[in-house]
């Protein structure tokens, strides 16, 4: 097993997955809704054909030039900003957030903090695809638990679940897409896991997204700065990944069986243009 999380891993990564960092200022340029893919696009392929060019991406030591998106619109942020469903922590107004297909018979929600965001255009694209009416509610610093006043249970998060537990068992969604933030959520998981029960069981299917990798140097600064050398950019794949809270999140979705886990997306999501792999890991389960 390597030990090292790649440059090359981590650009298509960013670009195609993470999108800003919660505080980082927004690239002028907006990201781009929907792109066309290049002949050979992977978004088709095998794992095993995205293994092989995934590990053909490592051995490269320069910067590619033609990188789709451009490597300045890693820092722009995703519609919900703009239209408020990506709640800042002192937001307390809730707009309408309906994306994907706005007519369609099933609905998807998206909740979680800013790590749920990021996945925005992934999510959208195959609601789209797969006629799904995508409601989109999301909140800086913000994970769904149980009232339990600790710092993460601040006042504006603490009035959002309970709107949002109140919003999802009236609605009961077809299918339910959770994304969070590992560095917190490993400081409060038992309030967040049996917050996470009441919303299954409100939901037809939940799917609880892996988080996406740590980095230890900021991707598209760093990338800028050693194009020519882009493995100085690498983080050491213990830095990366949180075990414990993968293995914490995978126990307990065994043992919550009206769950599904959507495997470890965030150590395969790393294909361009829009994170290929992450819209496959989501396509190929039973909302396919």
């Amino acid at each position: 097993m390597r030990t090292k999380i790649f440059a090359a891993f981590a650009v298509v990564l960013l670009i195609g997955c993470l999108g800003p960092i919660p505080g980082s200022r927004a690239d002028t340029d907006s990201w781009p809704e929907t792109l066309s893919l290049p002949a050979g696009s992977p978004s088709a392929n095998s794992e095993y054909e995205i293994k092989l060019a995934l590990t053909k991406a490592l051995q490269q030591n320069q910067l590619a030039p033609d990188i789709t998106p451009a490597l300045k619109s890693a820092d722009a942020r995703s519609v919900i900003y703009s239209d408020k469903c990506m709640e800042q922590r002192a937001q307390a107004i809730r707009f309408p957030c309906v994306y994907g297909d706005p007519n369609g018979q099933d609905t998807m929600w998206l909740i979680g903090d800013s790590h749920a965001a990021q996945w925005f255009y992934a999510v959208n694209n195959f609601a789209k695809s797969a006629g799904y009416r995508l409601v989109v509610h999301t909140k800086s610093s913000c994970q769904p638990q149980v009232n339990s006043h600790n710092k993460w249970d601040f006042k504006e998060c603490a009035d959002f679940n309970n709107w949002l537990l109140n919003s999802i068992q009236k609605a009961k969604p077809d299918v339910l897409v959770v994304g969070l933030y590992s560095g917190i959520l490993k400081l409060i998981e038992p309030n967040v896991f049996h917050r996470l029960k009441t919303l299954v069981g409100s939901a037809g299917t939940t799917y609880l997204i892996g988080d996406t990798p740590k980095r230890s140097k900021y991707p598209p600064t760093c990338l800028r700065q050693n194009k020519i050398n882009v493995h100085f950019c690498d983080t050491s794949e213990s830095k990366a990944f949180d075990g414990r809270v993968t293995n914490d999140t995978k126990n307990w979705a065994k043992q919550n069986t009206s769950m599904l886990k959507a495997g470890s997306v965030s150590k395969r999501c790393a294909l361009p243009p829009l994170g290929i792999w992450c819209y496959s890991a989501i396509s190929r389960t039973s909302l396919a």
